[in-house]
C-alpha cells in the first residue's frame, strides 16, 4: 500500500514537471518568434549586378576656399561647407553666390567628421584633434549665424563617421569605435546603443558610405581595415543589425556615397559607380560614364575625402582636392 502511494506520488510529480517544462517551452517559442531574428548571409551566398542604371551629374562650381576637411550639409536652398579653422562657406543654390561666415575662435575648429541639419540648427560631429581638449559636438544656429558648445564630448580617436538623423536624433559611429552612438539633440544626451560591426582597431582609415531610408540606417564599406567591404542596415526602431549581400565585384573596391530617394549611391569611378535599390533590393552599375572624381596629371584617380548632403530628390557632394561641388540626380 505504501509502495503504491509512493509510485502515485512520483508519477504526479513527474506529470507536474512535464507540464511546467511544456509551458516554458511554449513561452520561449512564442517570445523567440516574436522578436526580429535575422540569419546572417553565408560567405558563400552571392548576388549579382542586376543591370544598368543612370545618374545625372551637374557641376555647380568651385568652393572659394580650399580646406583640409569638408563637412557638407544644407538648409533652405543653401549648402553649408564646414571645415577646419576656415570660415563656413555657404553656396546659394538659386543665385550661385557664395557667403563666408567666420568661425568664432579655435574652440570651434573641427576636422574629419560630419555636419547635419536639424530644424534651424547645424550640428557638427567632429573633433579638433585626438590631442585637443575640444572634443564636443558643436551647434551652429541658422537663425542667428552663431556657434555654441553642447559640452557633449565624442569618443577619443573619433573621425570619418557613418551617420544619419532619425526623429531629431543623430545616430553615428566611427570605424575606430566599438559602439554606435545616439545623440539626442533636444536633451543633449549621448548614449551607446549597439555594437559596431565595422569596428577594427588597426589599419588605414576608410570613410564609410552611409545614409537612411525609412527607418533603416544603411552602411557600406570597411575595406582596407577589413579584408573586404561589408554591407549592413540598422533598424532604428529597435537597434537590431542585419547583414546584407553584396556582389563579389564590390568586395574590394573603395566606394563612397550616400542615400537619396529610394537608392544608395556608391561612387567608384567613371566606369564603376553603383546603385543599391531599396525598392527591389538589387544592385546596378551606372552607365553614365561621367567623371567627377579628381584625377592626377597622369589621369589616375585621386582617392580623396568626400562629403555628401542628400535630399529626397538629389545628392550634393564635395571633395577636398579640387574643392568642386556636384549635384547628382536619378
Amino acid at each position: 500500500m505504501i509502495q503504491n502511494s509512493k509510485t502515485k506520488l512520483m508519477r504526479h510529480i513527474l506529470y507536474i514537471y512535464s507540464q511546467i517544462f511544456f509551458i516554458l517551452f511554449l513561452i520561449l517559442l512564442f517570445f523567440g518568434c516574436s522578436e526580429e531574428t535575422v540569419k546572417p548571409p553565408d560567405d558563400d551566398e552571392r548576388v549579382e549586378i542586376a543591370g544598368l542604371t543612370s545618374f545625372e551629374y551637374y557641376y555647380l562650381g568651385k568652393a572659394p576656399i580650399h580646406t583640409q576637411t569638408s563637412m557638407l550639409t544644407g538648409y533652405q536652398n543653401r549648402l553649408y561647407r564646414i571645415g577646419s579653422q576656415w570660415p563656413i562657406q555657404i553656396a546659394d543654390l538659386i543665385t550661385t553666390d557664395w557667403e563666408l561666415i567666420p568661425v568664432n575662435d579655435s574652440s570651434y575648429w573641427r576636422w574629419d567628421g560630419a555636419a547635419v541639419t536639424i530644424r534651424d540648427s547645424i550640428f557638427v560631429i567632429a573633433v579638433r584633434s585626438i590631442y585637443s581638449q575640444f572634443k564636443d559636438i558643436i551647434k551652429f544656429d541658422l537663425t542667428s549665424n552663431s556657434f555654441s558648445h553642447t559640452n557633449v564630448n565624442l569618443p577619443s580617436y573619433f573621425d570619418y563617421p557613418a551617420y544619419c538623423v532619425y526623429n531629431d536624433k543623430i545616430i553615428f559611429f566611427s570605424i575606430d569605435a566599438d559602439s554606435v552612438f545616439e545623440f539626442n539633440t533636444q536633451k543633449r544626451k549621448l548614449i551607446k546603443v549597439v555594437e559596431n560591426p565595422f569596428w577594427y582597431s588597426v589599419g588605414d582609415q576608410m570613410t564609410l558610405a552611409s545614409g537612411k531610408y525609412l527607418n533603416y540606417f544603411y552602411i557600406f564599406g570597411g575595406y582596407y581595415r577589413l579584408n573586404k567591404n561589408i554591407f549592413y542596415r540598422l533598424n532604428l526602431d529597435n537597434y537590431k543589425w542585419e547583414r546584407l549581400l553584396i556582389p563579389k565585384i564590390l568586395e574590394k573596391k573603395p566606394l563612397l556615397g550616400s542615400v537619396f530617394g529610394p537608392q544608395f549611391y556608391l561612387l567608384g569611378d567613371s566606369l564603376s559607380t553603383y546603385e543599391y535599390s531599396f525598392i527591389n533590393n538589387k544592385w546596378y552599375v551606372d552607365s553614365s560614364d561621367v567623371i567627377i572624381l579628381p584625377r592626377s596629371l597622369t589621369g589616375e584617380i585621386i582617392q580623396t575625402e568626400w562629403s555628401f548632403f542628400s535630399t529626397d530628390s538629389c545628392l550634393y557632394g564635395t571633395e577636398i582636392t579640387s574643392d568642386k561641388i556636384w549635384k547628382i540626380t536619378k
